[in-house]
């Protein structure tokens, strides 16, 4: 595994390698930390929201109920007292007037010293009428806010009877028509036995018209926020109160469900059932704002840890482009070292790993400099041998040529022309064999004139010469007995068979940077087997191999003029399209 993410890293540069080493484990990790502490977090406090949200709602209940377990008791103590009691198993229709008077009166009486407390009107605590029937059916009516019409009471009692007997003296509501009744069976005392009746049946029965606004002034202070709602609904799923902004069709939903979404608000409902009734109260939570704080906080560390997931992107990038700039600053230097000298080394102002990396390059480059000279020193050498060696193989192929031109003169007994060559000959010997390696172009025109001048006196008027040579190239400088062997190679091998009309052409220019010597004729022009050779020739590298090849005098000529000026400087041959050779020779310009 090792060895094939090693394989993998060393496609990239060290920036990258940084990057893809340093970067992923900070980030999955620091990504990873944060979610771990974030969900943590935000799961607590919408915990510890929610659970705040049940105990509002439980308090809520707790007040309904304690207002139904008040009213409870007051009952207990108004219906199960002695007078009650008694008052309940009379006959109404059987008195006079003035007793009749008396007993509602006395009735009346009993309502407002058990129902109401600290002086409170039956109006204050919501209760519009109370309402209270015999064992006879008859009913007593209080005036607290009105008086009611007796039948339609008769009716009512009549109707819900069946299910508050069922209770068996529990409270039991009953919602119609916007009010709320608080409704009981009143079953004999067993202390007093007021009457013969069995225990078992009821003896009358207690109705409390109530205003439903009641449940809102119990319910209002509706939680955190104003996120909590209320709604009263009975087991059968009817809404007797609705204090929440949802429809009573999203409202019974709400009751299946659990949940409902209204564009992008999700309430949600927690049900609890009241003690003192079958009714439910139920509290709507809109999630959406109850858990808003929560949601924005999230978000908040969403964005904080995204900032700092880019500064820390940011930082490793910068020190892997820090580290990665100081190497690409040491490949430049490098790259730019074309000679060891004192600009080859590095200096490196930190005290870390870059200096001692710095420092040991600086060693090796003063080694590398030491030896370079030494390596210098030897080439030097070599190629001066190897130029003299080359030498020593022009000058005598020359002498021959020449001494036996001298020996044709002397045959046709041309005694002037024999003494003249001799002394053009000794002229060109003397040169050829002292001064500098390097003359000027000058000098080696003034080699070709003394060589024509031989040459001329061979060949009479069979080759005519032309010497063209720009004045402005006449200060550089040049090898040494360059023009002469290409010269003497055009007649010999050119022209050794033509009778008359043989020409040469020695051109010299300059372009660019560049010296340009062409020397052209109209021989029979050169084998494609010695332009092969030469090109052959440009590719060895010991003077020892140049006897093996053909045209020794073309082939030790470029050899020599590749050692002073490089490999790319070599003799240029090619066929003349009427017939003849053009032989081309680049230099670069030198003024010393």
């Amino acid at each position: 595994m090792k060895y094939r993410l090693a394989l993998f890293l060393d496609r990239f540069k060290i920036r990258v390698k940084l990057l893809i080493v340093i970067l992923p484990p900070i980030l999955l990790g620091y990504i990873a930390l944060v979610c771990c502490v974030t969900t943590l977090m935000f799961n607590n406090i919408k915990s510890i929201i929610t659970v705040q949200t049940e105990q509002n709602i439980s308090e809520k209940l707790s007040r309904f109920d304690g207002y139904l377990e008040n009213l409870d008791h007051a009952t207990d103590s108004l219906m199960y007292g002695y007078t009650m009691q008694n008052d309940l198993i009379t006959e109404q229709s059987a008195l006079p007037e003035d007793k009749y008077n008396a007993l509602n009166l006395q009735v009346q009486n009993s309502v407002h010293a058990y129902l109401t407390q600290n002086n409170m009107a039956l109006n204050e605590l919501n209760i519009k009428n109370v309402y209270i029937q015999n064992t006879y059916g008859e009913i007593f009516v209080t005036d607290a806010l009105r008086n009611t019409n007796a039948e339609r009471v008769t009716q009512f009692f009549k109707g819900i009877s069946p299910a508050a007997q069922k209770l068996h003296g529990k409270v039991y509501l009953f919602f119609q028509s916007s009010n709320l009744y608080f409704i009981r069976t009143v079953y004999q005392n067993d202390l007093y036995k007021v009457s013969t009746i069995e225990s078992e049946k009821p003896i009358g029965a207690l109705a409390i018209q109530m205003d439903i606004r009641f449940v809102s002034d119990l319910l209002e202070n509706n939680g955190v926020n104003g996120t909590i709602d209320y709604v009263l609904a009975d087991n059968n799923g009817n809404v007797v109160y609705n204090g929440s902004q949802l429809t009573l069709t999203q409202c019974r939903q709400i009751l299946k469900t659990q949940s409902v979404r209204t564009g992008s608000q999700l309430y949600r409902a927690i049900l609890l059932d009241s003690r003192f009734s079958s009714y439910h109260l139920i509290g709507i939570i809109d999630e959406t704002a109850l858990y808003g704080d929560c949601y924005r906080i999230f978000t908040v560390i969403i964005f904080i840890s995204i900032a700092s997931v880019i500064l820390m992107v940011a930082f490793v990038i910068f020190a892997s482009n820090t580290i990665s700039a100081r190497f690409q600053r040491l490949i430049q230097i490098m790259d730019r070292t074309n000679s060891f000298d004192d600009c080859a080394t590095i200096d490196v102002g930190s005290n870390d790993e870059f200096k001692e990396f710095a420092n040991g390059y600086n060693r090796m480059v003063s080694r590398v400099r030491n030896l370079s000279d030494t390596i210098h020193k030897k080439e030097l050498a070599v190629k001066n041998s190897e130029i003299k060696a080359i030498r020593a193989q022009i000058n005598p192929h020359f002498l021959y040529n020449t001494l036996d031109c001298i020996s044709s003169l002397a045959g046709m007994g041309k005694i002037k022309e024999t003494q003249q060559t001799i002394t053009a000959l000794s002229t060109l010997l003397r040169n050829t064999v002292k001064g500098n390696e390097m003359i000027q172009v000058k000098e080696e025109i003034n080699f070709v004139n003394q060589y024509l001048y031989i040459e001329r006196i061979r060949y009479k008027n069979r080759i005519s010469f032309l010497v063209d040579v720009s004045d402005t190239i006449m200060d550089f400088y040049m090898p040494k007995l360059v023009l002469q062997p290409i010269i003497e190679n055009a007649i010999i091998h050119g022209m050794a068979n033509m009778l008359s009309d043989g020409f040469v052409a020695v051109l010299g220019r300059e372009e660019g940077g560049l010296i340009i010597f062409e020397i052209r004729d109209n021989g029979s022009g050169i084998p494609d087997s010695v332009i092969s050779a030469l090109r052959r020739a440009a590719k060895i590298d010991t003077v020892s191999d140049f006897g093996t090849q053909k045209g020794v005098g073309l082939i030790n000529l470029q050899r020599r003029i590749q050692i002073i000026y490089g490999e790319k400087y070599v003799l240029n041959l090619s066929r003349l399209p009427n017939g003849g050779t053009s032989v081309q020779i680049k230099f670069p310009k030198c003024k010393n």
